[in-house]
């Protein structure tokens, strides 16, 4: 193991991490050694400065003087070690997209220099976007082949932002695919049509490319998309469908439609009342000989990915756990 280490995190090894750069630089720093700026091939002593102050700062000062030092590098890693995904999720997939820096920049309110410092120093791998093997195996993982869990929507923005551009991900990420504001009465009814149109596509894709366990929603889903299709070539060939029948039907789907597996009586993660219903809705479900596997204590290898990224509720308090009696 300590060998794959000390290889691993290099710019010319086949399966590199992302981070390679802040692996590296914590191997070297935790080994003794120094990193000379004259022979620096793998641009690592600024970050190997900023590792070296990190470390030391114990207090706001400290980390006050750490920005004012390294702007960008630190603006990039307060993202990368942020647990909030969402910012992090996002810039990853823009990078991956191969979005102009200055545009994802602007997107996500930071500068072009932070955007730059995030993919040298956290997820270099603008030189590899042309190796698509790598890119799947290394970034995506075992979840293209496995399916996703509902909570894994940043690594579905990655795939898609890799594979279809900046613009579909601008529709994934914002829930808009670039509406025109209605100007009368007349375009607004318009835009309802259109839009649910598109909300119905966008989650449909979406449904497909989650877990097989979801085979029951996957085709109630797919067979309400088909019948929508079918309304629209009617309406479209003269069949005596108008937009307001079209509407009436789309709604009625939309109501329908069982875009959660369990009815908990909330709606969002953020509406739980407790931790373990927030758990709960990020559960998912399983197929019989994955439960058969679990029973007798083996992990299917599809699953690994799925439990290395699983949520579990927080640990009671030290003092508890010794005490039970306490309460």
């Amino acid at each position: 193991m300590t060998r794959m280490l000390a290889t691993i995190n290099r710019k010319d090894c086949h399966e590199r991490p992302p981070d390679w750069r802040w692996q590296r630089v914590g191997e070297l720093q935790a080994a003794g050694e120094r990193i000379r700026k004259s022979s620096d091939h793998d641009n690592l002593s600024q970050l190997n400065r900023f590792r070296r102050r990190l470390n030391r700062a114990n207090s706001q000062s400290d980390m006050n003087a750490l920005l004012a030092s390294y702007p960008a590098l630190y603006t990039a890693w307060t993202i990368y070690d942020n647990p909030a995904r969402e910012k992090k999720g996002e810039l990853e997939a823009r990078i991956l997209s191969q979005e102009p820096f200055d545009l994802i920049a602007a997107k996500l309110n930071l500068s072009e220099e932070a955007v730059a410092a995030y993919e040298m120093y956290f997820f270099n791998v603008t030189d590899l976007l042309s190796a698509p093997g790598y890119v799947t195996h290394q970034i995506f993982g075992k979840a293209v082949h496995a399916g996703l869990a509902e909570h894994q929507y940043d690594l579905l923005w990655k795939m898609y932002g890799y594979w279809c551009g900046p613009m579909v991900l601008d529709a994934m990420i914002y829930k808009f695919n670039g509406p025109p504001r209605p100007e009368s009465t007349e375009s607004v009814s318009a835009l309802w049509i259109d839009d649910v149109s598109e909300v119905v596509r966008m989650n449909t894709a979406i449904l497909m490319r989650q877990r097989p366990t979801d085979w029951e929603r996957q085709v109630e889903v797919g067979n309400m998309f088909l019948r929508m299709l079918e309304l629209e070539r009617n309406a479209s060939g003269g069949g005596g469908i108008g937009q307001e029948a079209i509407l009436e039907n789309v709604n009625a789907m939309m109501e329908r439609l069982p875009w959660q597996k369990y009815d908990l009586g909330v709606q969002n993660i953020a509406d739980a009342t407790d931790d373990i219903e927030a758990i709960e809705m990020l559960g998912f479900g399983l197929r019989s000989h994955e439960l058969a596997a679990i029973s007798i204590g083996n992990v299917p290898n599809e699953l690994r990915h799925m439990i290395d990224s699983a949520v579990y509720p927080k640990l009671e308090d030290e003092d508890e756990q010794n005490n039970p009696e306490a309460n």
